[in-house]
């Protein structure tokens, strides 16, 4: 359901396990390891949170990402719930986090 600003998507999930370990993907350019740490995070679980927290969101199926929107400082953020990365949309460098309830500490 969509309402405005604001997506419910309405679920009961449990709290995710806690993050795996790092994971190699690869290699950057310069030759450095590409790691990556899954967060076990659902999109259910995602959505649980930012609406407890009446957050308005959007969620981007495609892309595995959720636009979170910040009435405080009227700043766009977005988050990749699989691997944890976030960031302002105007600040364009991507953080790290091991779950939303972390980088809605920093919001």
């Amino acid at each position: 359901m969509n309402t405005g600003l604001f997506s419910v998507i309405e679920s009961i999930t449990p709290i995710p396990e806690k993050a795996n370990e790092w994971v190699y993907v690869g290699k950057k350019k310069d030759g450095t390891p590409k790691l990556r740490r899954p967060t076990n995070e659902s999109v259910d679980y995602v959505a649980d949170v930012l609406n407890e927290r009446k957050i308005a969101f959007e969620y981007k199926p495609g892309a595995k990402m959720f636009r979170i929107y910040n009435p405080n400082n009227y700043k766009q953020y977005q988050y990749f719930y699989t691997t944890g990365q976030w960031d302002s949309i105007i600040m364009g460098r991507d953080l790290t986090s091991t779950t939303i309830v972390m980088v809605l500490m920093n919001f």
